[in-house]
């Protein structure tokens, strides 16, 4: 009686094992899928990146930083005065990122 109780109880924790794995794999969020068209970069009239700070290998690793969001850095905890420019990137037309390692607004 002990043998087959102990041979359910191992079944039953492999079919709950199964039925669990099965459950987080038809669940699971989708990531997201790699932007690999072109990028314009937010940039000054010398062609450089404007409000743009630090080095990056992925745009997990840039954030808007700055009292006002105004700079894309890899540093999320800089400091800046508290103000607001309209030469500012508008966030609902750039995003922070990263390109040619560097952290910059794009489109």
């Amino acid at each position: 009686m002990t043998k087959f109780l102990s041979n359910f109880v191992l079944l039953s924790s492999a079919l709950i094992f199964l039925a669990s794995f099965a459950v987080y794999t038809t669940y699971q969020k989708p990531r997201a899928k790699k932007y690999n068209g072109p990028r314009i970069i937010y940039q000054d009239e010398e062609g450089k990146p404007k409000y743009s700070q630090g080095s990056c290998k992925a745009d997990s690793e840039c954030t808007p930083s700055g009292c006002s969001s105004q700079l894309c850095s890899s540093d999320p905890d800089i400091i800046t005065t508290c103000e607001f420019s309209e030469d500012f990137p508008d966030k609902n037309v750039y995003g922070c990122g990263c390109v040619e390692v560097k952290c910059v607004w794009y489109k």
